[in-house]
């Protein structure tokens, strides 16, 4: 025996034994971790953290913090979420509601189960972050359609036009508005013509032809059919009741 390890951990019960896995038990848990890093690379939320779970709970066992196999599996992942932090910009972000010097250092954690556990919480942090990083880029981009809806009532108003200002496919813009807004592109725009011509035949002078110009109407008719159909009454007969 050598000088300064007693017999205690010599044997296959003690110290140095004591919470250790089979061989067998660590390949299912690396397994696990190949199977949580593809989860993570496609950002599945719901199966990285159920992963993240089980992964606590089999290595809670696991008592010296200087389990190699344990360290293994926590810089794996650790180097994976910081992989991640980076490249969503997130570093301030998850600097402030969980810290990240404990990514780097193990030391800082009591066991393995609260080791992982601080790394579950760092990934339910990213997709939280994701989630609100995507629905204000969301919000940004409606609005700034809306800006430019406006702005251009008369002119280019097309779902092709508007998708190209934002460079977004028309498909996304078209289910992002009406998410937010509740309603269409379309219908939104109709709501602004609508509420213009009738600002237009009340308070101005101007012909109804020029008024249907102005909207971005290719004729007169057109404008016409339209604003009866949302009123019920011509573009002249709702001018003269408002007169009236």
């Amino acid at each position: 025996m050598k000088e300064g390890r007693s017999a205690e951990q010599g044997k296959p019960g003690g110290k140095a034994a004591a919470g250790s896995l089979p061989e067998g038990r660590k390949q299912e848990l690396l397994q696990k971790v190949w199977k949580l890093e593809y989860w993570l690379e496609g950002m599945e939320e719901e199966n990285t953290l159920a992963l993240l779970r089980e992964l606590q709970r089999d290595l809670q066992a696991i008592r010296s913090m200087h389990d190699l196999f344990a360290l293994e599996v926590y810089c794996t992942i650790s180097s994976k979420l910081i992989g991640w932090i980076k490249r969503l910009g997130l570093q301030e972000e998850i600097a402030l509601r969980v810290g990240t010097m404990n990514l780097y250092n193990v030391s800082f954690h009591e066991n393995w189960q609260d080791a992982f556990g601080y790394l579950r919480n760092v990934a339910e942090n990213i997709f939280s972050l994701k989630k609100e990083n995507a629905e204000k880029q969301t919000e940004d981009v409606v609005n700034q359609v809306k800006k430019y809806i406006v702005e251009n009532l008369g002119g280019d108003t097309s779902l092709y036009n508007l998708a190209d200002q934002v460079h977004f496919s028309q498909e996304y813009l078209l289910r992002i508005f009406k998410k937010k807004e509740g309603v269409t592109i379309l219908q939104y725009i109709n709501d602004l013509k609508l509420s213009a011509a009738k600002q237009l035949l009340s308070e101005a002078e101007l012909p109804v032809k020029e008024i249907a110009e102005q909207l971005g109407f290719t004729s007169q008719g057109y404008f016409g059919r339209f604003f009866r159909n949302k009123t019920g009454l011509t573009p002249n007969a709702y001018r003269e009741g408002q007169r009236r």
